[in-house]
């Protein structure tokens, strides 16, 4: 969320100290649930972009807001 931009999942896990497969894996799932995309770019590198469903469920100022997921 606070790089702003498409990251690709060796960059998120160097950030999480685990490996670019276990971050492959779970963004598979998280794709699934529209919390993030998963795509490609022109060179074939597989890149991760947060959605504004989770944005608005994870990163809302407003209190009343629960970590509900449909």
């Amino acid at each position: 969320h606070f790089e702003r931009t498409p990251l690709r999942p060796g960059q998120i896990a160097a950030e999480l100290d685990c490996s670019h497969q276990l971050v492959g894996k779970r963004g598979i799932v998280l794709s699934d649930k529209r919390l993030i995309k998963r795509y490609k770019d022109d060179q074939s590198n597989r890149l991760f972009e947060i959605t504004d469903t989770a944005k608005d469920i994870y990163f809302s100022d407003d209190i009343d807001d629960q970590l509900k997921i449909d």
